[in-house]
């Protein structure tokens, strides 16, 4: 995420990337002083404007483009990829955003005490970013000879609309950048110390310099290794949790014979 919010900057604007990257971990580190709340509130302000946009510029592209499957099927088939074939490919994506989503699940389920709250907001959540992912990769898809060669291919769709709306998109990308960069190291931190101590300052300020070091390996290149490595990894976690669950259930039922045994005898 470090390493795409210089991308994007420089892809707009120019800046050199080491100059997006560090205003990212900055306003990381001074966001990450304030509490738990007021973090998880930057962290909402964003989204919200960000979907409009990108359903949106999504639309337009959709609308405005040459719907030739065949040759569009090959311009995709063209495309290099760090993994093997399209299925293992849609796994590994589909872990990797349920991975990177725990870390934000972790820190909101936190803070909210209403479990249907939780849960109803965990549902709507995924409804929504499910619906985002079929709409962008359906948008790429039909615009990957425009956009493929761009580290953002959805900064350069909005910039092919109207060079206003590439300016427009490449601030909410950089914010959106920022939340999910802000999300995943602040709870990495919270899971060494809390936020409470003073201590927790220093913690923070590693994982800060630690993420900025790793980000100048380039946005293209860091995805190409991270994102894949991710998608593995989170097999492992997913499997975890689905066993956890599992327990749960098990325990939750024999609790409940437990308990229709016991009335029984009163």
């Amino acid at each position: 995420m470090v390493a795409g919010a210089g991308s994007n900057l420089n892809q707009q604007f120019g800046w050199p990337i080491w100059l997006g990257n560090f205003i990212c971990v900055l306003l990381i580190f001074l966001v990450g002083m304030m509490d738990t709340k007021r973090v998880i509130d930057a962290i909402g302000v964003v989204a919200p404007f960000l979907i409009i946009l990108v359903i949106a510029i999504n639309f337009r592209s959709l609308l405005t483009a040459e719907w030739d499957i065949a040759f569009m099927n090959i311009e995709a088939l063209e495309l290099s990829s760090p993994l093997p074939n399209w299925w293992v490919s849609a796994l590994n994506y589909a872990s990797v955003n349920l991975t990177t989503g725990v870390a934000t699940a972790f820190l909101l389920g936190g803070v909210e005490k209403d479990k249907k709250v939780a849960r109803k907001g965990g549902l709507i959540g995924g409804i929504i970013v499910g619906l985002l992912i079929v709409l962008i990769n359906l948008t790429l898809f039909a615009t990957s000879s425009q956009v493929a060669s761009f580290d953002l291919p959805m900064l350069q769709m909005a910039r092919l609309i109207q060079p206003w709306v590439g300016l427009v998109m490449s601030i909410l990308i950089f914010f959106e950048i920022w939340n999910t960069a802000m999300s995943v190291l602040y709870s990495f931190s919270t899971s060494f110390i809390t936020p409470k101590k003073k201590n927790f300052r220093y913690v923070l300020l590693g994982v800060v310099v630690a993420a900025t070091a790793l980000s100048f390996g380039g946005f293209t290149n860091v995805i190409s290794f991270v994102y894949p490595a991710v998608g593995y990894g989170g097999f492992i976690v997913l499997g975890i949790f689905v066993y956890a669950w599992y327990k749960f259930c098990i325990k939750q039922k024999e609790n409940q014979e437990k308990t229709s045994v016991e009335t029984i005898k009163e």
